[in-house]
């Protein structure tokens, strides 16, 4: 007798089991939520080279602020065409030294970069990590730095916490990592400097595959094999819905740093939610010998079907599952390396994970990209976020 006999009684729409599911699907809108949340963490915004001394020279000889804006803006090139990669006008400044405010601007000559530092425009973002570490002009590079070194902890954790959710549980393992992240990342809202945001968000970053990953095989385990296209498209519909989201925290929340702990505090009642009403996936108990835990939880279930499942069902399935070979031994034996042994398996593994590559790197290309397409940064990633289709669904 096959595990999927039993939605016959426990019905195509379990109100327990598909509560469940949604409930730990929060978890990959978190997910998204903290993966997607530093395209306004890591925002540009509009800046000039701070040159102090000049305000208080205007208010002394009585320029308003318009004249003294004026006066300053001289103080900076213009933006030359021929150098693509960085704005003259907003990385540079003439040197000034000995320049009074009598003096003929069109004698100034020499530049140099911004010594002083920079003036930002915070009419919009009140505080980003770009801002608070300067990372414009020569150092713009640094913000790119920052959203690959993220996306790369997912890339090399995601083959391990795949086992890892194999060996210890689905709901075990989103719970660990759940938590991991939330810490982390409310640690990196206290980062005192760029390298230590960019450490304690690659390290969140390696737990995030140990979130999605898991809750999507969860999905598919406690709904009957016709519901599983259904039940994983929710799922994937809850990470476009977190990266949605990103849009209405930025919008309400200006300062990087309180929108970083923002988002972790919510987090908390999720990941306490998760831990205390959503059981373990009975489907991957039963299939490492767990029966009576698996039993139980498809018993509390069948309270919401119509029927009953008989003792003699769980019978069958005890004895069909004791009669193949011992599945902790078989998970304890298995490896990444098994992928790669036989030629069929390499081929796909190989296929698979460049596709995956390619999807994923276009996709987010995409998507990191997308605030630049519009003067209004919140509609657009909430547009974008729609495009990926959960939302739209």
């Amino acid at each position: 007798m096959h595990y999927d006999e039993l939605f016959k009684y426990l019905g195509r729409y379990n109100r327990y089991l598909w509560m469940s599911f949604l409930l730990l699907a929060l978890s990959v809108m978190s997910e998204a939520l903290h993966s997607m949340i530093q395209v306004f963490l890591l925002v540009e915004t509009d800046h000039w080279c701070s040159l102090p001394g000049w305000e208080e020279a205007c208010t002394e000889e009585g320029l308003n602020t318009t004249e003294c804006e004026k006066m300053m803006s001289a103080l900076r090139p213009a933006d030359d065409s021929n150098t693509l990669r960085i704005d003259e006008s907003k990385c540079s400044q003439y040197n000034y030294t000995g320049f009074t405010l009598g003096s003929n601007i069109s004698e100034l000559e020499n530049t140099s970069s911004c010594e002083n530092g920079w003036v930002f425009d915070d009419s919009q973002y009140k505080t980003t990590v770009t801002q608070e570490f300067e990372l414009v002009c020569e150092s713009a590079r640094l913000v790119s730095v920052a959203m690959s070194t993220a996306f790369f902890g997912v890339m090399i954790s995601a083959p391990f916490l795949g086992n890892l959710s194999d060996r210890y549980g689905r709901k075990t393992l989103i719970v660990a990592c759940y938590s991991c992240y939330i810490l982390l990342d409310f640690a990196a809202a206290f980062s005192p400097s760029y390298w230590t945001y960019v450490t304690l968000r690659f390290l969140a970053s390696l737990t995030h595959a140990g979130v999605f990953m898991p809750a999507y095989i969860y999905a598919s385990e406690v709904v009957g094999p016709t519901e599983r296209s259904l039940a994983t498209s929710i799922a994937g519909s809850f990470w476009a819905l977190g990266y949605s989201i990103t849009a209405l925290y930025a919008y309400f929340i200006r300062y990087w740093r309180t929108l970083l702990m923002s988002i972790c505090a919510a987090d908390v009642v999720i990941l306490a939610a998760i831990i205390f009403l959503v059981p373990e996936s009975p489907r991957w108990l039963h299939s490492i010998g767990r029966f009576d835990e698996s039993e139980n939880i498809n018993r509390k279930a069948s309270k919401y079907a119509k029927e009953e499942i008989p003792d003699e069902v769980y019978k069958l399935l005890r004895e069909e599952q004791v009669e193949e070979e011992d599945v902790h031994t078989k998970i304890n034996k298995a490896s990444v390396k098994d992928l790669f042994r036989k030629k069929v398996i390499f081929f796909r593994t190989v296929v698979i994970t460049s596709l995956g590559f390619v999807v994923n790197l276009v996709y987010y290309g995409v998507s990191l990209g997308a605030i630049a397409l519009s003067s209004d940064d919140y509609i657009t990633v909430a547009l974008s976020a729609a495009t990926d289709g959960g939302v739209v669904q």
